[in-house]
């Protein structure tokens, strides 16, 4: 049975969420922000999973238990630098092989997956900036200087959730802005596109990259261009016609998806990343965002997902049997 030893990482503010406590301490189960659950995918049949975790506000020096290849779940490099550049130190004086290396995970913010994919064939990024604007009256200024225009997404560094973002489409919008808490942290500010279809409505596909072939993992329709996971139940929930377009679209994605995907993997060659995007009726991708952080099995799994995640599922293991047995 192959060993696979598993980084997690605690987030560089020094906190962590409870999500299970029975009142036995040793028994918490404890959400660490900017750590993925690829760990969810492995076949613990056929391997071995050694957790073990960087970060902290005194780290000591780490020595990892003896294994066959390292599979890195510390994915936001906006969150987590800490105990990605505690790993990277780590992994230097190992000689295993690596499942999305950090200085590649150091890659995937907004910012440098906007520099680093825009002008790709077939794919469109919006221009993204990153900004520490001390009060909302500097954040005008700072998105000029940067070639921004209205409208634009402003929202933390560091979340990829629905919440937490404000559509700025003028001046009238910035009050809009005080909710955030300015005293120094970033924040990015992203080229807002309508990318409503002809339906009126939007849609937000998930796709898988690993190796470099892509992977569907799910489509969500939306009134909103502020899509999430709990947006599902606004439409899909009740409507047989948007979960056929889903399931047609698990079965049969576009043709051009590989040949985006591979040209996305050969300018960012990590071993697994998440797109979400919008498609247009030619299969061109509009990408929201990149990362190795999305959640790829839910907590609430859907029957005719199953086929997608199973395809996924079964590609990841392949790739840590493939990448282990050629060390």
């Amino acid at each position: 049975m192959l060993k696979i030893l598993n980084p997690i990482g605690t987030p560089d503010s020094q906190r962590t969420t409870v999500i299970w406590n029975n009142g036995n301490p040793q028994q918490l189960k404890i959400n660490f922000e900017g750590t993925n659950s690829l760990v969810s995918l492995i076949d613990q049949q056929r391997y071995r999973v050694l957790p073990i975790t960087f970060g902290g506000r005194h780290p000591k020096q780490i020595v990892p238990e003896d294994a066959d290849i390292v599979v890195n779940s510390v994915c936001d490099p906006d969150t987590n630098a800490i105990a990605l550049h505690q790993l990277e130190s780590t992994l230097n004086n190992l000689e295993l092989p690596v499942i999305n290396p950090p200085d590649l995970t150091f890659q995937t913010t907004r910012e440098q997956t906007y520099s680093r994919l825009h002008g790709i064939p077939g794919l469109r990024v919006p221009k993204t900036v990153r900004v520490a604007p001390q009060r909302v009256a500097e954040i005008p200024g700072l998105i000029a200087e940067n070639g921004l225009e209205y409208p634009y997404i402003f929202r933390s560094a560091g979340e990829h959730g629905g919440g937490g973002m404000v559509l700025v489409e003028s001046e009238q919008d910035l009050p809009k802005l005080e909710r955030f808490a300015f005293d120094g942290r970033e924040f990015y500010a992203i080229a807002f596109h309508d990318f409503r279809d002809e339906d009126g409505l939007y849609r937000k596909y998930r796709l898988v990259v690993i190796d470099g072939r892509v992977y569907p993992r799910h489509l969500i329709v939306s009134k909103s261009w502020n899509i999430h996971s709990q947006t599902r139940k606004e439409l899909m929930n009740d409507s047989q016609a948007f979960r056929d377009e889903e399931i047609a679209f698990l079965a049969s994605p576009p043709a051009r998806l590989g040949e985006t995907c591979r040209l996305i993997h050969e300018k960012l060659p990590l071993d697994f990343f998440g797109i979400d995007c919008h498609l247009d009726t030619e299969g061109k991708m509009f990408i929201f965002e990149l990362n190795t952080c999305m959640r790829i099995v839910s907590n609430d799994p859907i029957p005719y997902q199953a086929p997608a995640l199973d395809a996924i599922r079964e590609a990841f293991n392949a790739l840590i049997a493939d990448k282990a047995q050629s060390h």
